[in-house]
């Protein structure tokens, strides 16, 4: 399925070191939660760098921060 301008334009995508300094953690622990499939995340390349969906990230730490 193809991906529509208005989704592209939408989605803010973050790096994973801006992901983990607003998680206050690691880069490594960002990657495990990409892999993990718990970030909402895609890679440029195999084995590349990953892009994170900017409300994933916040949605993760707004569930982190209530338990």
């Amino acid at each position: 399925m193809a991906t529509s301008p208005a989704q592209i334009i939408s989605r803010t995508e973050i790096t994973t070191s801006a992901a983990a300094r607003l998680l206050n953690t690691s880069h490594d622990t960002v990657m495990r939660l990409c892999e993990a499939g718990i970030l909402s995340a895609r890679r440029l390349r195999k084995n590349g760098w990953w892009l994170i969906d900017y409300s994933s990230v916040i949605e993760y730490r707004n569930k982190v921060r209530t338990i």
